[in-house]
């Protein structure tokens, strides 16, 4: 039996393992972090965590699924557990609203049965509230045996009943873990009652600070080291200030270099978690990377592709055709689409999603008009980056894109006044 904590404020019971990439030793001392639910675990000697907030009532269920608990009513009696004593109301409704029944109790800890209103068969709502905690069951009975669907509410009412019982509301949260010596991770929860979820950290190969003080990790892919945050310097490693591109008619009428922020943004974790866009002009100055980094060439993110093809990072196991961009991209932020190049879909493949550990998020563009991207090819579907090479003309330089809908790495020329991401690559 499975005991799902349900509220208006969302309770969690979310557990699993942190390990090493190699899946084969368990890692002590990671801090595990829910970051919308703020709720913290540390990973014991067995690599072990639990992430929970559950108080008030608990309901006995036969088994969870990734977005919903199945709950069965038989012979008119619904299986409770109170953690604490606690005064309830358990209300019944049908599918426009209207209420039923309610009725008022105090339950002491421990298991219950609670009566079911008889009500002939049909579809019912029910709502179980104790303080601030509420749980809306929507139910198909037969006679006296039912199947129900809890569903997630907020602050529900019973007008809103019917339209909340349509869809069963996942927990929409980002699991984070911390480890020194280890890259950061990230990674999108979706289901309420989480049971044996397996974290792999990869090994923090690098460090590298720019003249600003920004401080980016690395990892090692084959023989390379790439930088895993976009680069976000305002100045040249000889501390000259790089020009802030603002406007459209300063970002669009340069042969220099520029930087700016998508759509001018000042907000500091924006800034942080996208980092900078570039034109080509800066992307190419030997001196904006600090000493012993540069932006990758062309024939450099070849290599990279190469090395990822050849040894199995397609998200389907091939080695021959380019099926790379989920080994590449971030397992948050992304635009969910349809169809295995979808590297927003949760459910089958987010599991492939980042396996190289270089964290590629879709931080949009400018374009060379100065006009930031749209939401249909901008920020959460398309990811932009750089690199040094030109196309052996005066208005064309190489770069590599990742889109949410597209299962490979993508590249192509664009005019050099446009703000591209940068990675970093070790000399």
């Amino acid at each position: 039996m499975v005991a799902a904590a349900i509220s208006s404020a969302q309770n969690y019971n979310i557990s699993g393992i942190v390990v090493d990439d190699s899946a084969q030793n368990p890692q002590s001392g990671a801090i595990v972090f829910l970051e919308r639910a703020g709720i913290t675990a540390t990973t014991g000697t067995d690599g072990l965590f639990t992430l929970t907030n559950a108080t008030g009532i608990k309901m006995q269920t036969s088994h969870s699924s990734l977005h919903q608990v199945q709950v069965a009513i038989r012979n008119a009696l619904l299986p409770i557990t109170i953690i604490e004593g606690t005064e309830a109301e358990f209300a019944a409704y049908t599918l426009q609203g209207r209420l039923i029944s309610k009725v008022h109790f105090t339950m002491a800890s421990g298991i219950h049965s609670l009566t079911i209103p008889l009500k002939g068969s049909g579809c019912y709502l029910y709502k179980l509230k104790s303080g601030n905690d509420e749980i809306i069951l929507k139910d198909a009975t037969i006679g006296r045996v039912s199947n129900s669907l809890v569903i997630h509410t907020q602050n529900p009412s019973s007008r809103a009943l019917p339209k909340q019982a349509e869809a069963a509301a996942a927990i929409n949260d980002i699991i984070a873990v911390t480890k020194k010596g280890y890259l950061n991770y990230r990674m999108v929860v979706g289901n309420s009652d989480t049971n044996g979820i397996q974290i792999k950290l990869i090994v923090c190969s690098d460090s590298v600070s720019d003249i600003d003080g920004n401080v980016y990790h690395a990892v090692k892919i084959g023989s390379q080291v790439w930088t895993v945050e976009n680069f976000r310097t305002m100045s040249y490693n000889d501390s000259t200030p790089i020009t802030l591109g603002a406007s459209n008619e300063v970002w669009s009428n340069t042969s220099t270099g520029m930087y700016c922020y998508l759509d001018n943004t000042t907000d500091a974790d924006t800034m942080k978690k996208y980092g900078a866009l570039y034109n080509w002009y800066a992307a190419s100055n030997a001196k904006l990377a600090p000493i012993g980094w540069h932006v990758p060439t062309i024939a450099e993110w070849d290599t990279l592709q190469n090395y990822l093809i050849l040894n199995a990072y397609n998200w389907d196991g091939t080695r021959t055709v380019n099926r790379i961009a989920r080994s590449l991209c971030a397992k948050t932020d992304w635009t969910r689409y349809d169809g295995p190049g979808d590297l927003g879909e949760p459910a089958t493949h987010l599991g492939k999603n980042n396996n190289t550990g270089f964290c590629a998020l879709p931080g949009g563009d400018r374009y060379e008009n100065g006009a930031f991207s749209d939401s249909t090819y901008g920020k959460g579907k398309f990811g932009y980056w750089w690199s040094a090479t030109d196309a052996g003309d005066t208005i064309g330089a190489y770069n590599r894109t990742l889109v949410g809908s597209r299962e490979y790495l993508d590249g192509n020329v664009y005019p050099k006044n446009c703000g591209f991401s940068i990675r970093l690559v070790k000399n």
